[in-house]
């Protein structure tokens, strides 16, 4: 892991999982408010976190071509695990993937979430993936407030509602998909950049 990116923003650090970081995963998925828009159940043992912790940490390689995940920590606690984001379905051919988080619900309405998927983006999208990324795409549960809050503020478009496109929780389920460009990102910024400068 000696290799794995990290990436820093004023006020957090996304770094490498570690297994020390479990109990601060279990403390997040053992949470109903946490797991009732995502794709299993609230965790009932630590092993549970354990198990996700491993399995995240082996997706990394071949340089993220098969996906990799982010443990979210504030700046100031880099050893303090907050929350989760990385990508997956990784489509070299299609220079696309997708993207997931979450966060502790201690940290929700902070807008800690929108500031490190928006590091992970300009992460991705600034050619340091090992190849240059056209389309970033997320899915939510076709009622999930706080993600679909987040994604719009980045400016993700919805393409639309996926039916009973996803199996769990015993019970086939709608979702929505949502997708960022690289033309879009880059407009987004170039807009931001104009504005800094026209106020000098």
């Amino acid at each position: 892991m000696a290799d794995f990116p990290v990436i820093q923003t004023q006020q957090l650090i996304l770094r490498a999982l570690t297994s020390n970081d479990a109990p601060a995963v279990f403390d997040i998925f053992c949470r109903d408010e946490v797991t009732e828009h995502y794709d299993c159940y609230s965790y009932l043992h630590e092993s549970q976190a354990s198990e996700q912790v491993r399995k995240w940490m082996a997706s990394y390689s071949d340089k993220g071509l098969k996906g990799f995940r982010w443990a979210i920590a504030l700046a100031e606690s880099p050893d303090k695990l907050i929350g989760t984001c990385g990508i997956h379905r990784v489509s070299a051919h299609n220079k696309s993937f997708d993207i997931g988080y979450e966060l502790h619900p201690d940290h929700w309405g902070k807008g800690i979430a929108t500031q490190a998927i928006s590091a992970l983006l300009d992460y991705c999208f600034n050619q340091h993936f090992p190849f240059k990324v056209n389309r970033i795409t997320a899915m939510t549960d076709v009622v999930s407030p706080r993600s679909i809050s987040v994604l719009a503020k980045l400016g993700f478009q919805q393409e639309g509602i996926l039916r009973e496109s996803e199996y769990w929780k015993d019970r086939f389920n709608d979702s929505r998909l949502f997708s960022l460009l690289r033309r879009d990102w880059l407009a987004a910024h170039n807009e931001t950049k104009a504005r800094v400068n026209s106020s000098f």
